[in-house]
């Protein structure tokens, strides 16, 4: 009896021992190097001013400013619009439009805003600011700006006359600069 104690305990014991090798697990290991390149970053949005007419697309970096139909006599008044008339000669179109510029990653304090027409206007006089764009070339229209401010341009077009009725449609380009 003894015999069979002593050979059931050392079974047991190949028992165990063959489970305890058969369970222990393969351990593999590995390392990954991890990088980014934080690039600063500005972000221009366009926004309907509270004494302009309505940008469609405000607060984005896409948006338009429609100005409806436009008469050089007779116009009625519309809010937001303002209309000048020159004579007999021609007559101005404008409307604050505010413009907003964000930074992020960076420690520029101030940006500079150029704008540029997208198709030259030979005929038609087209103003952001005071400053005209007409010619199509990128011009500066703010040398020093602050960011996170809603900051407002007026945005105008001189008719003359002689302008064929019909659309007048152009786009016009920003350009912001961290300075």
């Amino acid at each position: 009896m003894q015999n069979k104690l002593i050979f059931t305990t050392v079974l047991s014991l190949f028992a165990a021992s063959g489970l305890a090798f058969g369970q222990a697990g393969t351990v593999g290991s590995g390392s990954m190097g991890v990088t980014a390149t934080v690039v600063g970053t500005l972000n221009l949005t366009f926004i309907t001013d509270a004494a302009g007419l309505a940008v469609t697309g405000t607060g984005t970096a896409t948006a338009s400013l429609p100005f409806g139909n436009v008469q050089m006599f007779g116009a009625a008044a519309v809010t937001g619009l303002t209309q000048t008339l020159h004579g007999l000669t021609s007559f101005t179109i404008a409307t604050p439009v505010d413009i907003r510029a964000d930074v992020s990653n960076s420690t520029s304090i101030s940006y500079s805003l150029a704008a540029a027409l997208a198709t030259a206007d030979a005929i038609n006089t087209w103003t952001v600011g005071g400053v005209d764009i007409s010619s199509g070339a990128t011009t500066v229209i703010a040398g020093t700006a602050g960011y996170a401010a809603n900051t407002p341009y007026v945005f105008a077009i001189t008719i003359p006359a002689a302008e064929t009725a019909g659309l007048i449609t152009n786009t016009v380009n920003f350009t912001a600069t961290s300075n």
